[in-house]
């Protein structure tokens, strides 16, 4: 039972991994965007 629990564990703390690590992507290509714009706008 305690195996079980802590596979448990170490999914949800993967699966928490994971969506931070997809936050940081999605916030990582939102700048590049921003970024992408303004030279678009100086050009």
């Amino acid at each position: 039972m305690d195996q079980v629990v802590e596979s448990m564990n170490n999914i949800n703390a993967g699966a928490q991994q994971s969506t931070t690590g997809i936050q940081q992507t999605r916030t990582g290509l939102q700048h590049m965007n921003d970024s992408v714009k303004q030279i678009q706008d100086m050009v």
